[in-house]
């Protein structure tokens, strides 16, 4: 697979986020993914739109129709973050940056690359399965009613992080915001751009307030959305008689 560096440049006057509108995630063929769905729809009492990251032509319809879309999930899944094959059109929503963004795992990943980061093999190995506790930057409204020490779990053999596993420098644009207990960095955010990334999987039944922060994404992303438009008014005369 060819390995390729992709960088944001900021909006490029996509839909904006509608009020109203569907989450939709896009699915990086992860096992994971309709978990993910299922505690979105918990959450927001709505079902999310699932598409492949090669559905191109359905995630444009989602954005076209009537009710268009709220936010965007980039799913976990197999693979490389660098590599198109594996990320598919992630990293054309990441570019976009039109629309409030969460990346979790692979989605996380595919943002962080984007963001100019690097991102390798962890220092520490595979950690398949493993629960652990994740500080977070306090007063961070992604993490907002989430205690410190919270415990995650890491499905992930890549990490945020140099080719000989040292933490790199933050470039000003972006934020680190959580990490474990090993040092390696277990969420993002970008400092202008709606977009957020967790490394850990907030779906995962043994992984705590994954609700909650999953809460948080979704009312941030409604505070960016603009009001929907008033319906038209009413007839302003004298009723007539039946």
């Amino acid at each position: 697979k060819r390995e390729e560096t992709h960088v944001v440049k900021g909006p490029v006057g996509m839909p904006g986020p509608r009020r109203g509108g569907r989450v939709v995630i896009v699915d990086n063929l992860d096992s994971y993914t309709h978990n993910l769905a299922s505690l979105v729809f918990s959450v927001t009492g709505s079902r999310p739109l699932v598409v492949t990251n090669t559905e191109r032509e359905a995630y444009r319809e989602a954005l076209a129709s009537p009710e268009g879309v709220l936010c965007v999930i980039l799913s976990p899944g197999p693979g490389r973050p660098q590599c198109s094959e594996d990320v598919g059109m992630c990293r054309d929503i990441i570019a976009d940056a039109s629309l409030p963004t969460l990346g979790v795992c692979l989605g996380y990943q595919a943002m962080a690359v984007a963001h100019g980061l690097p991102v390798s093999h962890s220092p520490y190995g595979p950690t398949h399965g493993q629960v652990q506790p994740v500080t977070h930057e306090g007063g961070h409204p992604l993490f907002e009613g989430v205690p410190q020490g919270f415990l995650a779990t890491r499905y992930h053999s890549l990490a945020v992080c140099h080719d000989d596993g040292a933490s790199p420098d933050f470039p000003d644009s972006m934020l680190k915001l959580a990490w474990t207990d090993d040092g390696v960095i277990q969420a993002i955010a970008h400092r202008s751009l709606p977009q957020w990334g967790v490394q850990f999987h907030p779906e995962s039944v043994c992984t705590e307030h994954g609700a909650t922060m999953l809460r948080n994404f979704h009312a941030m992303a409604l505070a960016l959305a603009p009001p929907s438009p008033a319906p038209p008014a009413g007839p302003t005369g004298p009723l007539l008689p039946r």
